[in-house]
């Protein structure tokens, strides 16, 4: 036997998508309780910070109504060949072992940005809203600290400066501009 363990992404918008993962071997129903016990109020995770896939990409790439977390749905057990080579274990301790951290969509939003400006003789403004699942302030603090620090590098190697981000309620917008020459770096 094996271990089924199924999971939906709904965006701000109420579109949905699902997935599931098969791993070898099964759990236990106390480990079965656990992970629920440890999942966000009982039902909600980030899979791309235990080793699965991330499913905003399917309805259509990110946009404004994304957010990282995902609903896990059912686990259970299952005759099916196992869809990975991670024991049922293994995926158990990682998933006891990962604080889930609203920053992890900072790294999908870098996805947003222009690999370079459209016209390098002028200032160019990219905005970008990001509005969470969830209406937590220090969650959304969080995130707006972590789009600061991991945006700023892969920015500047873009050729943009000026790094902005603000922040009302569960929506952060992100705004860079492209400098019009090196001496308005100074």
């Amino acid at each position: 036997m094996n271990t089924l363990v199924k999971y939906l992404y709904r965006d701000a918008s109420n579109y949905k998508t699902t997935d599931h993962v098969i791993f070898r071997g099964t759990l236990t129903q106390q480990q079965i309780s656990d992970i629920m016990a440890h999942c966000d109020e009982r039902q909600y995770f980030i899979p791309g910070q235990v080793g699965m896939q991330d499913l905003q990409s399917r309805l259509g790439g990110l946009n404004d109504d994304d957010h990282a977390w995902h609903t896990l749905t059912e686990i259970a057990e299952t005759d099916r060949c196992p869809t990975e080579e991670r024991s049922a274990e293994a995926f158990y301790r990682e998933f006891m072992a990962t604080v889930w951290d609203d920053a992890y969509f900072a790294g999908m939003v870098l996805s947003l940005l222009p690999s370079a400006p459209e016209d390098p003789t002028k200032n160019t403004v990219v905005t970008i809203t990001v509005q969470f699942d969830r209406n937590i302030e220090e969650s959304v603090h969080h995130a707006v600290k972590a789009l600061e620090s991991i945006a700023a590098d892969a920015l500047a190697n873009r050729g943009f400066c000026g790094l902005t981000t603000t922040h009302e309620s569960a929506v952060v917008k992100v705004s860079v501009r492209r400098y019009e020459d090196a001496t308005a770096h100074s």
